[in-house]
């Protein structure tokens, strides 16, 4: 074995920088405590997380239409579908344990830019 196999070099960093946005961590590319909490989740939770999106999964429609927006909520990530292609794609805010992201599927009508919207207490004070 050589120093390549051993050392962190750029290769892993990008590794370690996906496995960051998978779990919704800043990915900076570093071996931190929040990425090996995430990396040392046992099994068991790791399945029993899987089963619960499956279900999840389940009762989505077969047949999301030519024309719909996906969101991955674990990846922080919008997807608009056009037909087969993705012509906007974009990060996004997702809520937390405490305050979910609503799961639903459900015809859209209308988008409203640029939302009025009153910065919470909790942001001010910070």
């Amino acid at each position: 074995m050589n120093d390549a196999d051993t050392a962190y070099g750029p290769a892993l960093e990008e590794a370690v920088r996906r496995f960051q946005r998978r779990h919704g961590l800043e990915p900076d590319g570093t071996l931190g405590a929040a990425v090996l909490h995430e990396m040392n989740v046992p099994v068991e939770t790791r399945i029993q997380q899987l089963q619960l999106n499956l279900e999840r999964w389940r009762w989505l429609p077969r047949d999301l239409g030519d024309r719909h927006i996906l969101v991955n909520i674990p990846e922080y990530r919008l997807e608009v579908w056009d037909r087969a292609r993705v012509p906007v794609a974009m990060r996004v805010v997702v809520g937390k344990k405490d305050t979910p992201t609503p799961i639903f599927s459900d015809e859209m009508t209308h988008v409203i830019f640029s939302p009025y919207w009153n910065v919470p207490p909790s942001i001010v004070e910070k």
